[in-house]
């Protein structure tokens, strides 16, 4: 079983304090789409055709209006780990039920997001995860954030 590449606290946090949830909607799709749909209904989007096609997710242009503003309808917990990720937290904040996450929370290029998220409860899990072995080896630390609706 593939583990997704959040951190592992992060994982662990949400698993204990699921609220019920039925549905998630990911930007960015991979471990985390197979892991997860062994407990939600998981709808993702993907920049990448190929990565598209072999994780099952939607393909979209990084580009497109569509990428960024593809929800439709709110869902339970939506994970914000793909490109582009301000413009898609920011859509996301109207459109989730109990937990929006938003991976790599720690790098300042995604503090715009956190400020829109102000009136969240806010759970930050800084610590090691599973990451890309092909590219940096088979863990990793950062930071993974949870924002639960109050």
């Amino acid at each position: 079983m593939e583990i997704p590449w959040l951190t592992y606290e992060s994982l662990i946090w949400l698993m204990a304090n699921d609220k019920g949830s039925k549905t998630m909607f990911e930007w960015g799709a991979g471990a985390s789409t197979s892991f997860f749909k062994r407990f939600y209904e998981v709808e993702s989007i993907e920049h990448d055709k190929e990565w598209a096609e072999r994780t099952g997710a939607n393909f979209e242009f990084l580009e497109s209006e569509a990428y960024i503003h593809p929800l439709t309808k709110n869902y339970d917990i939506i994970v914000v780990d793909g490109r582009r990720r301000v413009e898609c937290f920011k859509h996301a904040l109207g459109h989730f039920n109990n937990f929006l996450i938003l991976d790599n929370s720690e790098r300042p290029r995604y503090a715009e997001a956190h400020e829109a998220a102000k009136h969240l409860k806010r759970h930050d899990f800084m610590g090691y995860g599973r990451r890309n072995p092909y590219k940096m080896g088979k863990t990793g630390h950062w930071q993974t954030t949870i924002y639960e609706k109050i």
